[in-house]
């Protein structure tokens, strides 16, 4: 689940024939890419995948890169924790991993927030 990064990879993974990843012993990925998705989405996106399908094994989560773009820290770790703690309810037997921020060559914000954001994420 994430934003355009997970979103390109299923697409790719398609074109390639491998939506699945090749991974072994039937193992499937639902693949759950969104662009521009951003952590106060995550809860959106998962409510009805909690209710009618099996719980994951493992939920993949690469969110973040958006958020900092739109929020300040306070409102970022808030969506993060209420997000974490909502999967953590949903599927409490599946094991949640949460990807790194990707850093990004430009960020979608006024070069003023550009330096901001690479300062949250230790590039300054």
């Amino acid at each position: 689940m994430g934003d355009s990064i997970p979103y390109l990879a299923d697409q790719r993974a398609e074109l390639q024939g491998m939506p699945d990843l090749n991974l072994p012993g039937g193992t499937r990925v639902v693949w759950m890419g969104v662009s521009g998705m951003g952590w106060a989405d995550a809860v959106h996106h998962m409510q009805l995948p909690a209710l009618f399908r099996m719980p994951p094994k493992v939920l993949v989560v690469h969110l973040g890169g958006n958020d900092l773009v739109r929020h300040n820290l306070q409102v970022c770790f808030k969506h993060i924790e209420d997000s974490i703690e909502y999967l953590h309810r949903s599927f409490p037997a599946s094991i949640i991993v949460w990807a790194n921020i990707l850093p990004r060559f430009k960020w979608r914000a006024p070069e003023t927030e550009n330096k901001q954001i690479d300062k949250k994420n230790g590039n300054a």
